[in-house]
């Protein structure tokens, strides 16, 4: 599909991109209140912090990715996407240990315990890639977000709330499954025009 460059000026501001700027800064203020709402709650428990900082980090990954990555690219260049990225690999890593954390919560504190190495060595690497020139590509983080929440927090989820039965455990388990699908869409570009 051949791409159409977009862009409006809004009070003399050049802004590139701004449907999407404007959906990233939307999701990006959703994520960062969502961790402040959470924060209120005062839950002091390993599944809720962890759940509390995913928040957190996806909010300020999507802003970086409406602000940095979009809307001012033609002024801070592309390497300023890697900012978005590495929060949104942080956000990641903060929902697999959180997923892993209510697992233990039903299964046992020493179940699948090996999975936080996995996870710590998945953000090291997602480093590691988006620091070499060469693999500093936007498809890194379509793998690792599929990893992260298709492979390990999607089934981490789904077997707490077999067990749990807790209606916020199965609105996750909808919320990752429902994420999927924009990532679907815009992976296979799907779109009725250019």
């Amino acid at each position: 599909m051949e791409y159409v460059y977009t862009s409006a000026e809004v009070f003399g501001i050049l802004i590139e991109e701004p449907m999407t700027s404007l959906t990233d800064f939307i999701t990006g203020i959703v994520g960062v209140v969502s961790y402040f709402r959470l924060r209120k709650l005062g839950f002091q428990d390993k599944a809720h912090i962890w759940f509390k900082y995913y928040f957190l980090f996806i909010g300020i990954a999507t802003l970086c990715a409406g602000v940095l990555g979009h809307s001012t690219q033609y002024i801070v260049g592309f390497n300023a996407k890697t900012i978005g990225w590495t929060f949104s690999a942080l956000a990641l890593f903060c929902l697999e240990n959180s997923g892993l954390s209510y697992y233990q919560k039903e299964y046992g504190e020493k179940k699948m315990s090996w999975l936080r190495s996995f996870f710590l060595l998945q953000l090291i690497a997602h480093f590691i890639f988006v620091v070499y020139p060469p693999t500093r590509v936007f498809t890194l983080v379509k793998i690792n977000a599929f990893i992260g929440m298709v492979i390990i927090a999607l089934p981490l989820f789904y077997f707490t709330s077999q067990k749990s039965g807790t209606r916020g455990s199965w609105m996750v388990v909808l919320a990752i499954i429902a994420s999927c699908v924009p990532g679907i869409v815009f992976s296979a570009e799907f779109s009725l025009h250019i």
